[in-house]
């Protein structure tokens, strides 16, 4: 059974995505082809944190398509680990967001952040195998949230924005971590069927849920590629984003209350 979604509007925001990150991506040199023909690998010349920034765009529209594509087969549990990795690229935008419009400049743990996405999983590999890590630490998620929180306040009028990140992510580490609670979501009794659905959920209720939670992590990638627009001095197409995101919250694809 294939579902048919996603509706026109969410359809619209994830093409206007993608088309979004491919004007980002021309904006900057391209990547270099490291390597022998057929094995080598491309690479950035520059490692910055516009640079990351970008990159984590692209893992954001790649996973709202890998979203709607598991949705259509049935598979809503694999599409919250899916948007739990949404969830955490949008997030790691944000932060450096701060980085770049704070007078102060970016904070140790947010160039730790960007030097630790450009780290060599290759080289960090052999040396944890050999016995030795010389990874850099992570940057904690409570880091995350405060700068987010900090980005977010003025706008927020008392919303508590970090209390509503930390549920979002409690509520979806359970599916990426497969909790007691969301694994027995497989199971169902009926006349017709009773026994864990490993093949695909189709109840219409939880299939719409699902498409909600989507729009939802699509809301707040509109507002993030915009300000990646402004500040790649594209603000038409930023403007743009900003109209297709009230779209979104005038549709019935899109959660209301």
């Amino acid at each position: 059974m294939t579902l048919a979604v996603p509706g026109p509007v969410l359809n619209e925001v994830i093409e206007s995505l993608e088309a979004a990150v491919h004007r980002l991506v021309r904006s900057i040199d391209p990547p270099l082809y490291l390597g022998e023909v057929g094995r080598g690998h491309f690479r950035y010349a520059r490692r910055d944190s516009h640079l990351m920034q970008i990159l984590k765009a692209v893992r954001v529209v790649s996973g709202l398509r890998a979203a709607v594509h598991l949705i259509r087969a049935g598979h809503l549990q694999e599409t919250a680990v899916v948007l739990r990795s949404v969830h955490d690229a949008l997030q790691d935008i944000q932060v450096l967001d701060e980085a770049h419009f704070s007078e102060s400049g970016a904070k140790e743990y947010q160039q730790r952040l960007v030097d630790e996405f450009f780290q060599d999983d290759v080289e960090r590999l052999r040396a944890t195998l050999g016995g030795e890590d010389k990874g850099i630490p992570r940057v904690p998620r409570r880091k995350k949230l405060a700068a987010i929180e900090r980005r977010l306040a003025p706008a927020a009028g008392g919303y508590p924005v970090r209390s509503a990140l930390e549920g979002v992510a409690l509520l979806l580490d359970g599916y990426t971590h497969c909790g007691y609670a969301q694994v027995m979501e497989l199971y169902s009794a009926s006349p017709h069927r009773e026994a864990f659905h490993m093949d695909g959920v189709f109840e219409p209720g939880r299939v719409q849920t699902t498409v909600l939670w989507t729009a939802q992590f699509a809301h707040p990638a509109l507002n993030a590629f915009a300000v990646l627009l402004r500040d790649a001095k594209l603000p038409e197409e930023a403007e743009r984003l900003i109209q297709l995101r009230r779209k979104l919250e005038a549709s019935d694809e899109y959660p209301s209350g």
